[in-house]
């Protein structure tokens, strides 16, 4: 029988039961946190996981390659690099501007064929063009075809083949290697513009074109959306098509411009909803961690010193006829493309200043 006093013992009791509450209520609010934790660890893994199938059925489509989960992870990590393919210290990529596959009119003939040559060390690059009518021997094809016709030989067999057809033929007719292509519709070119919310494009010439109800765009900074900006690239019939040829390399040094000043290498996010939304209107032979390079490569590149150049029929190595069809074409000066091999090879070497052929 114990010796303290009835009322003690009450109390003592009523202590050690409240003590009892207390420990319930924390446990309960340990396990009431726990699982609130839990279901956010969970829900953040559901759609991290969803986040990431989207970023690597993206890529895949992009890079028309069955990349694997590590590729993805290697493309988006920031510590993993994947040096660009080179030869004597230049990466050369094939740029290709077409209306769309889905276009009745000649979609996958490329209207734009450009090369941009990027010297890595001296982080400058050099935009060439193409003439579109070049007469040409088309890699795997019998007989000749004007060279905008190489992307979509190849297209016909197969999609993925279109930009490696076209890869092949340019390494032939101008004996430099091309170690990458990157075929844009226009579409995706008006979304791009869209999406950096505008370019300022400098104009060298004022453009007239009626067939785009009444498009005018005068000398000097101009001032561009995505619509305009297209139409500025593509208009053709009230000029040439070296004079496009030229607005289209106008309007890529203003993209790099644009891109440049919002800081787009440095915004995976940015690059992301950017590849999200032009998914079936651009296409790279780059592998996934190539892509992500190549975005470091555009960053370091001085735009002021990117050179531009465009080969034309008044050079000293093109000249134009017509073929046993009656078509228009651009041939070489002599029997073959050797004095244009010779001039893109002197140009590439050159540290002197390019004025851009009209």
């Amino acid at each position: 029988m114990s010796d303290q006093p009835e009322e003690q013992v009450k109390r003592s009791s009523s202590r050690k039961s409240a003590r009892k509450k207390k420990s319930k209520s924390r446990h309960r609010t340990v396990k009431i946190i726990g699982a609130v934790v839990l279901l956010f660890l969970v829900g953040a893994g559901i759609v991290g996981g969803v986040v990431f199938r989207e970023v690597h059925n993206t890529v895949n489509s992009v890079t028309e390659q069955k990349a694997s989960i590590a590729d993805t992870v290697s493309a988006i990590s920031p510590w993993a690099r994947s040096p660009l393919n080179q030869t004597d210290g230049r990466t050369n990529l094939l740029i290709l501007g077409m209306r769309g596959q889905y276009d009745d009119n000649g979609g996958l003939l490329t209207d734009s064929i450009m090369i941009m040559s990027i010297d890595r060390a001296e982080k400058t690059a050099t935009l060439i063009s193409l003439p579109r009518d070049m007469y040409v021997s088309v890699s795997g094809y019998s007989g000749k075809y004007k060279l905008n016709r190489a992307h979509a030989l190849g297209a016909q067999e197969q999609p993925s083949v279109g930009v490696k057809t076209a890869m092949q033929t340019v390494e032939e007719v101008t004996d430099l290697p091309i170690h990458y292509g990157l075929r844009v519709d226009f579409i995706a070119f008006e979304e791009i513009v869209n999406q950096l919310g505008g370019i300022t494009v400098n104009v060298e010439k004022p453009l007239i074109d009626e067939n785009y109800g009444g498009l005018r765009v005068p000398e000097g900074q101009v001032d561009m959306y995505g619509e305009r900006a297209r139409k500025y690239a593509q208009s053709r019939l009230s000029t040439s098509d070296f004079d496009r040829s030229r607005r289209q390399r106008e309007i890529v040094k203003a993209i790099k411009r644009e891109m440049e000043h919002q800081e787009v290498f440095s915004n995976p996010r940015f690059v992301f909803n950017l590849m999200q939304s032009l998914e079936g209107n651009i296409k790279t032979t780059m592998r996934p961690q190539e892509v992500k390079e190549a975005l470091s490569v555009g960053k370091d590149i001085n735009l002021d010193n990117m050179r531009t150049k465009g080969f034309t029929t008044s050079s000293s190595v093109l000249t134009s006829t017509n073929n046993e069809q009656g078509q228009y074409i651009i041939i070489p000066e002599g029997k073959s493309y050797e004095g244009l091999q010779q001039e893109i090879k002197r140009l590439l070497s050159s540290t002197e200043e390019v004025t851009v052929s009209e």
